[in-house]
């Protein structure tokens, strides 16, 4: 049975195509782990894949539950207004507006409205916009654990195509990517094809079907038939080493399941193609875990709309904590942005940060967060700059033992104080 742990609740997806479904496909299947490791069945229950607020979906049902009890939540749960949304939306298709280079869009009612519904529209919010480059006037959704939608920044953005064009893919599949997506197939230079993967149904009115399905990525579900018709099409008999993943979940999702659906999409694709997994520096161990072909690149992913996600103009800052995990190879085949400070590093054979040095001793460019880390001689590894190493521990930490004093290898003395390890959000 295929199970990971995850804190004190573990996640089932040995017949996840299987579960009871809602309105955003099959559900997850939630059971509590006991003190000895073992998981009980006792409060187990499914609930929706995609939302963790019952605002948006209220799928909640005990596991075991009689068929009538299934069908029942099934049909409650479809009365979302998430799933009114994508009924009105079905009738704004893009193919209405194809050669538009200006549409009417009204922000408030999140569509374009035809030329014979403007005059008639009482709404404030309408505006002319550019159809094509939809995440420029989007108002981005910021459901953490679902559809946080923080979109790439300039700089992040010309990486991607860069990267595009030097791996000479011929089909992208951006899973949660909507900007690249669109700078994808407006751009006269990118000749692969590309295909956005999203839960947001209101890029439906920008993109037409050969290039855009209805898709929860966490449980590898298309919201139409037709819509998963049209990937298998996109995809068509492309050899998998001619495709590209490009995947920006939230980082509150989690991310066996996620691990699980990309194997899946693996699958369907024909084996493993390439992966740009988008996700935080900290969640490295989790990653590999789940895809151990997967290494982490040392390039910071910025976005336009999240203050901490940004490029830190003064320099005295770490610059985002988003990292690139992916198994292309060679890693110095990846080009990185010199005028940004990355370098390549002639040991490690791939592109590091300005700020990360190769350590003789270990071997490696050792930084991971955006800090330039020492080497502990006792410890014989590299760590952060404001770790000293501690005897009682053994070992080098930030703060600390709760001790009258403790005295570091290279003799400095702390005072003795309590102290506690914030891991709250980042």
């Amino acid at each position: 049975m295929e199970e990971k742990k995850f804190g004190d609740l573990d996640v089932d997806l040995s017949a996840l195509q299987e579960n009871p479904q809602c309105p955003h496909g099959p559900t997850l299947l939630f059971r509590r782990r006991n003190k000895d490791g073992s998981v009980s069945t006792k409060d187990a229950y499914y609930a929706c894949s995609a939302y963790r607020d019952s605002k948006e979906c209220r799928f909640h049902l005990a596991f075991g539950a009689k068929r009538e009890a299934v069908k029942m939540k099934q049909q409650q749960s479809g009365g979302s207004k998430k799933r009114k949304r994508d009924e009105m939306l079905e009738f704004h298709r893009p193919e209405r507006w194809l050669d538009d280079a200006e549409v009417a869009y009204c922000a408030r009612c999140s569509h374009i409205l035809a030329e014979e519904e403007v005059s008639g529209h009482n709404h404030k919010e309408v505006q002319s916009v550019d159809p094509r480059f939809p995440t420029r006037f989007l108002l981005p959704l910021n459901e953490n654990q679902s559809e946080a939608q923080y979109f790439f920044s300039k700089s992040t953005l010309d990486f991607f195509l860069g990267l595009v064009q030097s791996q000479k893919v011929k089909r992208i599949i951006n899973i949660g990517c909507p900007r690249l997506h669109e700078e994808a197939i407006s751009s006269s230079v990118i000749k692969a094809k590309s295909f956005l993967l999203d839960l947001d149904s209101r890029f439906a009115q920008f993109f037409p079907r050969k290039s855009f399905a209805q898709y929860n990525m966490f449980n590898n579900h298309f919201l139409t038939e037709l819509g998963h018709a049209d990937f298998k099409s996109f995809l068509g008999e492309t050899a998998p080493e001619d495709v590209l993943i490009v995947m920006d979940p939230p980082f509150g999702g989690r991310v066996e399941v996620l691990g699980h659906n990309l194997r899946q999409l693996f699958v369907e694709i024909g084996g493993e193609c390439r992966v740009a997994w988008i996700f935080p520096y900290f969640m490295e161990k989790h990653v590999i875990r789940e895809l151990p072909s997967l290494v982490m690149d040392d390039y910071k992913v910025e976005y336009d709309n999240h203050r901490k996600f940004k490029q830190v103009a003064t320099g005295a800052g770490r610059g985002s904590p988003v990292r690139i995990f992916t198994n292309i190879q060679p890693a110095a085949s990846i080009p990185h942005p010199s005028k940004e400070g990355y370098w390549m590093c002639a040991d490690c054979e791939r592109y590091s940060s300005r700020e990360n040095k190769h350590c003789l001793a270990c071997g490696v460019c050792s930084s991971k967060d955006g800090k330039t880390w020492r080497h502990c001689q006792t410890c014989a590894k590299c760590v952060k700059p404001d770790w000293n190493h501690c005897k009682k521990c053994k070992r080098c930490h930030a703060k600390t033992c709760l001790a009258k004093a403790e005295t570091t290898e290279d003799g400095a003395s702390f005072k003795k104080r309590s102290w506690k390890f914030s891991g709250g959000k980042r």
